[in-house]
């Protein structure tokens, strides 16, 4: 289980610095996407390189905070964040909402294998932060962060809803 840091310790190369773009939905019941873009340049440790992706239907700075959080995590000294870990966010990721961490995921939302891409000839991995409870990251932390992600997927709970109600 990993701790966040704050937006002012994402880590920034020098000619090109991390950003967190914000993308609005397209149709009015759509989704906010919260993207990291550079993440990949931070040290990767031996795992695949990767950028992050946070999905919510409101827009909100404390998203886009969120990411950068993630990034500076992924990028400390601890180690790169790898596919089914989980982060103690210290924090509801939404006002109100019982999910206070994150699961690392593969983003299943789009189609397979949208998870995995090259660009400029590196192989990069888009990972999926899924909000989650203590419960669910707890379950995770003793049993695996793929049993997690399989529970919730099966649950077919809303997942990007502040409010959902926890699979454990």
């Amino acid at each position: 289980m990993n701790g966040l840091g704050h937006q002012d310790d994402a880590p920034q190369a020098p000619d090109h610095p991390i950003e967190v773009l914000e993308i609005a939905p397209t149709a009015p019941e759509g989704a906010w996407v919260y993207a990291s873009c550079g993440a990949w340049q931070t040290p990767s440790r031996g795992q695949p390189l990767a950028e992050f992706l946070l999905v919510s239907l409101n827009s909100s700075e404390l998203h886009v905070e969120t990411v950068y959080d993630v990034v500076a995590l992924h990028a400390d000294n601890s180690g790169p964040l790898r596919l089914y870990d989980t982060v103690d966010l210290g924090r509801p990721w939404q006002p109100g909402s019982a999910c206070d961490h994150l699961l690392v995921a593969p983003p299943y939302i789009v189609d397979e294998g949208a998870g995995e891409f090259e660009i400029f000839g590196l192989a990069l991995s888009l990972l999926w932060l899924i909000p989650i409870t203590a419960s669910e990251a707890e379950f995770a932390n003793h049993h695996g962060g793929y049993l997690l992600g399989e529970e919730i997927a099966e649950a077919d709970v809303g997942v990007f809803q502040a409010d959902r109600p926890s699979v454990r």
